[in-house]
């Protein structure tokens, strides 16, 4: 069974899944997400019922709970022993078994911890395999749900951080089109993200698109000043006025990469 965390929550059994209105309800579905976000650690009742209903849940949360735990137990497995080893009951509690599913951000942070120990080469693969796996936000399909923020925001993080590793290592390398991709990518889950916008305009640049690396810079700067009401750093308008004044690729890549193993080696 595979259950698909990034986009829309979607579980997986064979030629059988479920998504939607599948899960027998938006209250089920809250709380399968609580329990998939604990990550196999054990939620009270009590905690349930404080993030599905606040401060008006129903008269009986007990047996609510447990009719819907029935229901989710129904729609994930017909095998009901396999069902009962997915969605455990504890005392006066339940907890997701992980040990029956493969879970998408479990295989994302695997890859993600042996990018850190790995060569650039390795790193460059597993990282690869990893934003592959992100097929959109953490549960899109519940945007205003309170116990899917948290964890939201951290993952958008996480991948923003791949790709950026991503994009630095295709500036580097060559690869200017991917890292174009890469950059433009780690703006959807860091819409703020400088460095992502001078990895793009760097990228441009080295492949003759001065224009548009020029237009990079000045989404850049609308982004900054709309939603924050801030300038560029000294940085990014650097990168800028070196791209304005025809600086030749390779210079402005030698600069890059000075300054980023300056940061590499601040961080160790």
């Amino acid at each position: 069974m595979n259950v698909t965390l990034f986009g829309p929550l979607q579980v997986t059994d064979g030629n059988r899944t479920l998504r939607g209105a599948d899960f027998g309800g938006q209250k089920p579905r809250g709380l399968l997400e609580l329990l998939l976000l604990a990550r196999g650690r054990t939620v009270s009742k009590e905690q349930l019922a404080d993030q599905l209903w606040g401060d008006a849940p129903p008269r009986n949360v007990a047996g609510t709970l447990e009719h819907y735990v029935c229901v989710l137990r129904r729609r994930l497995s017909d095998d009901q022993q396999l069902a009962r080893r997915i969605l455990v009951t504890e005392s006066g509690a339940y907890r997701f078994g992980f040990d029956e599913v493969d879970v998408d951000i479990d295989r994302f942070d695997r890859l993600v911890l042996q990018a850190e120990y790995a060569d650039d080469a390795t790193c460059r693969r597993l990282l690869g395999e990893a934003v592959a796996i992100v097929g959109g936000d953490l549960l899109d399909d519940a945007p205003y749900a309170p116990w899917a923020a948290p964890e939201r925001d951290l993952y958008r993080s996480r991948v923003a951080r791949a790709h950026l590793w991503l994009g630095r290592d295709a500036v580097l390398t060559g690869a200017h089109s991917s890292a174009v991709r890469h950059g433009e990518a780690a703006l959807r889950f860091a819409p703020y993200s400088e460095e992502a916008f001078r990895i793009i305009m760097i990228a441009d640049h080295a492949l003759g698109h001065a224009d548009l690396a020029r237009l990079t810079h000045l989404r850049c700067r609308q982004t900054l000043s709309e939603c924050l009401s801030v300038d560029p750093t000294t940085e990014t308008e650097n990168v800028a006025t070196a791209i304005d004044g025809g600086m030749p690729a390779t210079d402005l890549i030698e600069a890059f990469a000075r300054r980023t193993l300056g940061v590499m080696l601040a961080a160790a």
